[in-house]
């Protein structure tokens, strides 16, 4: 129990981190790859890692 509360508290900031970090330094394959390894040394697992990336394609093409 303690650990999802942790892992949700910091779920948003270690995204956010992550995304700045490597959307501006990579792009495509590279930069799913680098979230990809970044969030899962983080202890998130691959389907949410998947998730959160589609939805930030999502959110770019709007844009």
């Amino acid at each position: 129990m303690k650990v999802k509360r942790m892992k949700r508290g910091k779920l948003l900031s270690i995204k956010v981190k992550s995304y700045q970090r490597y959307s501006t330094k990579y792009t495509g394959y590279e930069y799913e790859q680098r979230m990809k390894q970044a969030l899962y040394r983080k202890g998130f697992s691959i389907q949410e890692i998947e998730r959160l990336l589609t939805q930030l394609k999502e959110n770019e093409s709007t844009f």
